[in-house]
């Protein structure tokens, strides 16, 4: 009994290890990982702003759909202002920059994740709270490419606030979201490629985790087993 409870745990031991390599491929290979859009948390960023565009260099990414932590970092400008003030809200010019990085956390990728700029006018929205306190957000729709070669839309949302003064060109980020979702599916040929693959591992791993079996001495109608 002891033997096969041994073979059992090897066995367990190996399916455990499979599964878990498995899972790191599927994060770690954008062809299967970014199928669906992914949502970004954000935090303790310095959004500071003229006339010429708001500027974000400093934001964290702190939860990303299937993962928290901390993931990395945001850094965007906008286009110039159009209409309305920096003070008193407005509206900002499409263009600019948008640039989100990973840092490998936990198995996710590490260096640039997406590049891209605002694809849209940016909107600067000010609203008086009941305690007096001025609370700005910044709202826009930006587009680009992630690391692999997919094309990606998305929406940004970005809120400070000034205290009871108005916005004066800093303001620290109290909440922040970023959502991405990929305009392009894979190549056929580079997802066959890449099933292909993953089926190898898959079946190597399975081919390793039977070796218990072999291994172990079972007991037959002539072994006693007492």
């Amino acid at each position: 009994m002891n033997r096969m409870l041994f073979a059992n745990l090897g066995i367990s031991s190996e399916v455990h290890k499979m599964k878990r390599i498995l899972v790191i491929l599927f994060v770690c290979l954008p062809s299967l990982a970014l199928a669906n859009s992914i949502t970004y948390d954000t935090k303790d960023g310095l959004l500071t702003g003229t006339n010429s565009g708001l500027v974000d260099r400093t934001s964290e990414v702190i939860n990303a759909t299937g993962f928290k932590g901390d993931l990395g970092k945001i850094f965007f400008s906008t286009g110039k202002l159009i209409s309305g003030s920096v003070e008193d809200g407005g509206t900002f010019a499409a263009g600019g920059s948008f640039t989100l990085v990973g840092n490998g956390f936990d198995h996710t990728h590490k260096g640039i994740d997406f590049t891209g700029s605002f694809s849209g006018p940016v909107t600067w929205t000010l609203v008086t709270l009941s305690n007096g306190a001025h609370q700005y957000t910044l709202t826009g729709d930006v587009s680009g490419t992630w690391f692999n070669g997919q094309s990606a839309t998305g929406f940004l949302s970005e809120t400070t606030l000034a205290g009871k003064g108005v916005y004066n060109g800093d303001g620290t980020l109290q909440a922040g979201m970023l959502t991405l979702t990929p305009t392009a599916t894979p190549e056929p040929s580079s997802t066959i490629l890449l099933a292909t693959g993953l089926l190898g591992v898959g079946a190597l791993l399975v081919k390793k985790s039977s070796s218990p079996f072999k291994k172990a001495e079972w007991p037959t109608a002539h072994t006693s087993t007492r």
